[in-house]
């Protein structure tokens, strides 16, 4: 559920990655149980998988941090593990894309997930 709640969600533009990473953590957290590793990351084109500079991790501190903006793809893998047993972890790829919200009393533009 965790990558399917994030893959649905639409959120205001402009927001870190950090900031909707508790979308995907919020069933592990209901039930007292976490992974520690970020739920995703930036995907690079020419350059590295891993790319910056936006990450979705409430344990993001980077200043050069930026927004999660239309048009650029992200990888959604939140996880469980045992430890010393098993793990989980689902890894699929999302685009951000612009989003226009049926009635908005807000001037601001929406972005969404799609898989």
């Amino acid at each position: 559920m965790s990558a399917i709640n994030l893959a649905l969600t639409k959120w205001p533009s402009g927001l870190l990655g950090r900031e909707i990473d508790v979308i995907a953590r919020h069933q592990l957290w209901d039930v007292g149980l976490e992974y520690k590793h970020g739920t995703g990351h930036g995907i690079g084109a020419y350059l590295s998988v891993h790319e910056g500079p936006g990450r979705i991790s409430y344990m993001s501190k980077s200043k050069y941090e930026q927004p999660l903006k239309a048009y650029q793809y992200y990888s959604d893998e939140p996880g469980y593990y045992e430890d010393g047993q098993f793990g989980i972890r689902l890894e699929t790829i999302v685009t951000v894309v612009p989003f226009a919200p049926k009635v908005s009393r807000l001037n601001d533009k929406f972005v969404k997930s799609m898989s």
